[in-house]
């Protein structure tokens, strides 16, 4: 799957760029940075996120698009792949035994954003989701005082749920964002994409409803 992804990536790439070698309003851009993805319990954006020590996951995007313009408005589409999901850790304690207990999801999209790019600046537009690779891992601590005598034990667990089983493969959500041209060839870009799809199909708490915020470079070979 991973390759198809890649070949699929370079495909697009490579058409997008003769696009926008032969037509001048075509224009193509690659663009990779940071990204901070959360879950929230609702569909509204002000939604509590998840509770209990929750973190964000961090990773690393890659998106490329083409994008046609005209005037002072653009229409871009393309492919973007990111990871989302959470992390969380937390300890209980007791008289002779302490555990530590901590897990992270990790779900690999790959992404199909639609934008209008207002005045050349500000974005918006909707983004499909397609689930492609999910990865949990749960890490066990325990510290057991008996007797003046310290035992610990620690375990490690990585699997993979079946997308069937737990998590629904497609997503739907909308993306805004800001862009700021630095040089001809160059642009910072900030992104918030807001889903409305709850993916759990066990309807937990752990993963509801998918909140990204994105922060990158945006180049313009062409």
């Amino acid at each position: 799957m991973r390759n198809l992804i890649l070949t699929s990536l370079v495909l697009i790439t490579s058409i997008a760029k003769l696009l926008a070698q032969s037509n001048p309003p075509f224009s193509w851009t690659f663009k990779t940075g940071y990204s901070l993805s959360v879950t929230q319990l609702g569909t509204s954006p002000f939604s509590e996120t998840r509770r209990w020590g929750a973190r964000g996951v961090h990773s690393l995007f890659f998106n490329t698009e083409i994008e046609y313009s005209f005037g002072n408005i653009g229409l871009s589409s393309g492919l973007q792949y990111i990871e989302k999901g959470f992390n969380t850790s937390y300890s209980s304690y007791s008289q002779f035994i302490t555990e530590h207990i901590s897990y992270q999801y990790r779900l690999h999209y790959l992404e199909v954003p639609i934008n209008l790019k207002i005045k050349k600046r500000l974005i918006v537009g909707i983004i499909g989701s397609f689930l492609f690779d999910d990865d949990f891992r749960y890490t066990f601590k325990q510290t057991v005082t008996s007797s003046g005598t310290v035992r610990r034990y620690q375990y490690e667990v990585a699997s993979q749920f079946p997308f069937h089983e737990r998590y629904k493969q497609f997503d739907l959500g909308i993306n805004l964002g800001y862009n700021l041209r630095l040089t001809n060839d160059l642009s910072c870009e900030i992104n918030i994409q807001k889903h409305f799809v709850n993916i759990d199909n066990w309807n937990s708490v752990d993963l509801r409803y998918n909140l990204c915020f994105l922060v990158g470079l945006r180049y313009y070979p062409f």
